[in-house]
């Protein structure tokens, strides 16, 4: 079970607007994982748009140079992610510029056990995102403890029986 709260914030923590542009991530990996990175730029800006009440603008992978494209669209943070191979998973970074200063703004990172993971994982990155860059507070996921593990009463019948204690 998991539940979003939200609490009024002001429009950003860091003193950015909440505008983004997000350029396609790239694979630096020599495995062929190119159908899961190409997912993530807009799996990142739903939840962006989601937790955070973002404006994104998804970068075409035209060429084009991701810092030129984003000043076109007049936003003032980039985002520009790679997915690369950490041991036996995967490393998911990203940097977020300022394109009035072209300093950073931040950079973020997850870790990866699998292929598949690596989606999951945006889920932290886009909660880190959310909360450093525009002071919104990421998703809270609650989650009930295991229930207690109890024998089967057929198996404390069996062994109460007297009848088992003859055999």
């Amino acid at each position: 079970v998991s539940f979003v709260l939200a609490f009024p914030v002001p429009a950003s923590a860091a003193g950015y607007a909440r505008r983004i542009a997000i350029a396609p991530f790239a694979s630096l990996t020599k495995e062929e994982i190119g159908a899961t990175v190409s997912v993530l730029p807009r799996l990142l800006a739903s939840r962006l748009m989601a937790l955070a009440g973002a404006d994104v603008v998804l970068l075409p992978a035209d060429g084009k140079a991701p810092e030129a494209a984003a000043k076109e669209a007049k936003v003032p943070l980039l985002l520009q992610g790679t997915v690369s191979k950490l041991g036996k998973g995967y490393s998911i970074d990203t940097t977020v510029t300022d394109l009035e200063t072209g300093k950073s703004a931040g950079a973020f990172f997850a870790a990866a056990s699998t292929e598949d993971d690596i989606i999951a994982q945006l889920g932290v990155l886009s909660g880190e995102i959310s909360e450093k860059l525009f002071g919104v507070q990421g998703a809270i996921r609650a989650t009930a403890p295991p229930a207690p593990v109890a024998a089967s009463p057929a198996a404390a019948t069996a062994t109460a029986s007297p009848r088992t204690a003859e055999i």
